[in-house]
């Protein structure tokens, strides 16, 4: 329901659970990233997962590519 909602505002929202479910090459290093979670969700775990967002869009500010652009 959760990501239902989210999709109502944002066509580019994705359901994690992990780090390792952040899809690669999807973010920019001008995104802007939301992440909502449920009330039971860990601190540490929504952490995790803003580490992994922006270690992505690190990696394709490097690469300079980005969502949407042709390498």
């Amino acid at each position: 329901k959760l990501l239902e909602t989210c999709r109502l505002r944002c066509k580019r929202a994705y359901q994690v659970e992990t780090p390792q479910d952040v899809p690669a090459g999807v973010f920019g290093p001008q995104d802007h990233v939301a992440i909502t979670a449920g009330a039971s969700t860990p601190q540490w775990l929504l952490e995790q997962v803003r580490l992994a967002i922006e270690q992505d869009a690190a990696q394709a500010s490097q690469k300079n590519t980005y969502p949407g652009e042709k390498p």
